[in-house]
C-alpha cells in the first residue's frame, strides 16, 4: 500500500476507534459517559512521514470521564407526555386489576409530569382501575389541586404521593390493596413494620443485587386525616431511607421508582413476597403442623 493511503487509513481507523467510545453506559449507582474530547494541535515537517503529515492538522483524541450520581439520573432524563403517561397508567390499572390487587375502586397511581413547577398525573378518586380511561387521569399541582377543565377530584390519598415525591425524587407512585398486602400488614404485629431477606425476588427492587438482602418495609397506621397521615408518611420515609415501600395497616402496599416501569417492577417484587410469606405460613405438610416462614420475615 502506498505511504500517503496508509497513513490516512490509520488515521481514519484511529478516529473511527476514538469516536465509537462515546456511549453511555448506565448501572443503578451511576450513569457513566464517555466523551471524547478533540483538541487540534499543527504538526510540523518531521522526518517520520508515517506518524505526522508536514503543513497539516491533525486532530489528537483525549478520552474524559464523567460519573453522574444516581439521583441526577432521573432529573436528566427527558420527561414522557401527558399522553403517553395516561396510557401507561390505564395499562397498569388493567394488569393489576387482572391481578387482584385493585379490587372495586381501590388503588391509586401517579406519575411525575414536571418538576419546576412540580406537576403529577394521578388517577381520579373512585374510579375502577381495571376500566381507567384517559379522561379518568388528571394533572394536579405541588398543592393537590387539579389543573385544567375537568371536574373530577384527584385520589383522595393524593397528599401521600406528592409526600412520596418530594422525599424520594421519585418519578412515579403507585399504591395496591392486594389481599396478601393487607393480611401482612394486619398480621405484622405492633412494631415499626417487617423485614423480609433470602428471597431470590428481592434482586429485583432497585439497587439489590443479593438475596441476602434485608428489605425493611415500615408499616404506618392509617388514618382519613389525609394531611395527619402524610406528616406521618414523611417522618417514616425519612427514618427509612434506604426503604423501597411501606404498608398502611390493614389497608395495602405504597411502593415508588425512577419511572413507571421501575414502579411497576417493584409492585410485582413486593406483591409475590407478600403471596409467598403469606402461602408458607399457612402451608401445613402432610402429618405435620402448619410451618412458621422463620428466617426470611420478622417483625421489627
Amino acid at each position: 500500500m502506498p505511504r500517503g493511503i496508509a497513513t490516512g487509513f490509520a488515521l481514519s481507523c484511529a478516529t473511527a476507534e476514538a469516536e465509537s467510545a462515546t456511549h453511555i453506559h448506565r448501572t443503578d449507582a451511576d450513569l457513566i459517559r464517555i466523551g471524547i474530547s478533540r483538541s487540534k494541535e499543527r504538526s510540523s515537517f518531521s522526518k517520520n512521514a508515517n506518524t505526522r503529515t508536514a503543513g497539516r492538522e491533525r486532530p489528537s483524541y483525549n478520552a474524559t470521564l464523567a460519573v453522574i450520581p444516581a439521583h441526577r439520573q432521573f432529573r436528566d432524563m427527558p420527561r414522557p407526555t401527558v399522553s403517553s403517561i395516561s396510557r401507561d397508567l390505564i395499562a397498569i390499572g388493567r394488569r393489576f386489576y387482572s391481578r387482584g390487587w385493585v379490587q372495586g375502586t381501590s388503588g391509586n397511581f401517579s406519575a411525575v409530569v414536571s418538576q419546576k413547577p412540580l406537576r403529577l398525573a394521578i388517577t381520579a378518586s373512585s374510579v375502577h382501575k381495571g376500566q381507567l380511561r384517559a379522561s379518568h387521569i388528571l394533572q394536579m399541582n405541588e398543592s393537590g389541586t387539579t389543573i385544567g377543565t375537568r371536574r373530577s377530584a384527584p385520589s383522595a390519598e393524593a397528599r401521600l404521593h406528592l409526600e412520596i415525591v418530594r422525599r424520594r425524587g421519585a418519578g412515579a407512585v403507585l399504591h395496591t390493596h392486594s389481599i396478601w398486602g393487607t393480611i401482612l400488614s394486619a398480621s405484622a404485629g405492633n412494631g415499626d413494620g417487617v423485614t423480609i431477606d433470602g428471597f431470590e425476588m428481592l434482586k429485583g427492587l432497585s439497587g439489590v443485587s443479593t438475596h441476602q438482602h434485608a428489605e425493611h418495609i415500615p408499616i404506618v397506621e392509617n388514618d382519613q386525616d389525609m394531611v395527619r397521615l402524610s406528616g406521618v408518611v414523611g417522618e417514616t420515609l425519612d427514618r427509612n431511607p434506604r426503604a423501597h415501600a411501606f404498608l398502611l395497616r390493614r389497608h395495602g402496599l405504597y411502593t415508588w421508582g425512577d419511572t413507571l416501569a421501575d414502579a411497576e417492577r417493584h409492585v410485582e417484587i413486593l406483591e409475590f413476597l407478600f403471596e409467598t410469606i403469606g402461602r408458607s405460613a399457612t402451608f401445613r405438610p402432610v402429618g405435620g403442623e402448619a410451618t412458621g416462614h422463620y428466617g426470611a420475615i420478622e417483625n421489627s
